[in-house]
């Protein structure tokens, strides 16, 4: 977006990079130009080339591209979520916008560390010298993240080479291990917040109209989420969408802890939408929780049955000999 404005014989604008309305329509500066000219004047040349090159720039620095994704993240729900549920994931709404940075372009991704780990390979991706922010667990030696690195597959088709396995990785009190991970689910459709009527079941045959007005701006990518809020090196806070059986679409998350870290959760609340409505407690035991006519989209249960990410991952990392400095993290 270029703003301009002309006064006391100087132009002014701006180069902004916009956020659609789930981010509450925000505008963030990130190019300014100032020069002379006779007051009155507009400018008729475009500043679309430069703002091309500064989005680009933008996207192949992962530290300024999330810190804009995750300051763009002030929604209702966030801060209702952040405020009120402090006892489940308070980084959630810090790790969410990041999961919906698009891999698409990215061409400077490069593995910063591989390691092989009983009769998995766990790679590290960055860019260049910068912060590690992506994990990719495989059965073979991965390569090539910028290519292979696949977040949406027509068909259900992986092309050789190519992984869904990886997830974003965060260190939050900078030891050199990974204790939040936000993991790929994969592409689904999401009810929206303000929808009211019946949804399309998705067995059914879309029309052209219905898959262009509500089908393609509400696919998501979608991760769940597994926390260590206590840096033991275990799992003690999960967060998952689930999918309403009738339609098949996503409409509300579970969030599950171990809120006095003694290894059996205890707490589980089901929420509608991104965390905009608390409906209530989950049902089931603490080793196996559920929502009634919902089913969990990424993983098999709540909690997961094992620590094999956090044990995987970071076993890797002690190998790579990673620093408090190694991985992204968030100041704020």
């Amino acid at each position: 977006k270029g703003s301009t404005s002309v006064q006391g014989g100087v132009q002014s604008g701006g180069l902004y990079l916009y956020f659609p309305s789930e981010y509450n329509n925000n505008y963030f500066l990130i190019a300014h130009y100032s020069e002379a000219t006779r007051s009155g004047d507009l400018p008729t040349s475009s500043f679309e080339s430069e703002f091309l090159d500064v989005l680009q720039s933008v996207i192949h620095t992962p530290a300024i591209a999330i810190a804009i994704a995750i300051e763009a993240d002030k929604t209702a729900d966030g801060r209702v979520f952040q405020e009120n549920h402090e006892d489940y994931i308070a980084f959630f709404p810090k790790a969410y916008p990041v999961t919906q940075i698009p891999l698409t372009g990215l061409r400077a991704l490069e593995i910063r560390c591989q390691k092989r780990v009983g009769m998995r390979y766990v790679s590290f991706v960055g860019f260049g010298e910068g912060y590690i922010f992506l994990v990719v667990i495989t059965k073979h030696e991965f390569e090539a993240p910028a290519i292979n690195l696949i977040d949406v597959a027509p068909d259900n088709v992986i092309p050789p080479g190519g992984t869904m396995d990886w997830g974003y990785v965060f260190d939050r009190n900078h030891d050199g291990k990974v204790d939040y991970l936000a993991f790929l689910d994969g592409a689904n459709l999401v009810v929206p917040d303000d929808w009211t009527g019946d949804l399309p079941d998705q067995s059914t045959t879309f029309t052209e109209e219905t898959f262009k007005e509500l089908v393609l701006p509400n696919m998501k990518l979608l991760f769940w989420h597994l926390a260590d809020d206590n840096f033991d090196g275990y799992h003690d806070g999960t967060a998952v969408s689930t999918r309403n059986l009738e339609s098949g679409w996503i409409d509300g998350w579970i969030a599950a802890r171990d809120t006095d870290f003694d290894g059996n959760y205890d707490s589980c609340n089901y929420f509608q939408g991104r965390f905009r409505t608390d409906i209530g407690p989950c049902e089931g035991t603490p080793s196996s929780y559920r929502v009634p006519n919902k089913e969990l989209s990424g993983i098999r249960q709540v909690p997961p049955s094992k620590d094999f990410y956090f044990q995987l991952i970071n076993a890797a990392a002690e190998k790579c000999n990673f620093s408090g400095e190694s991985f992204y993290r968030d100041e704020r």
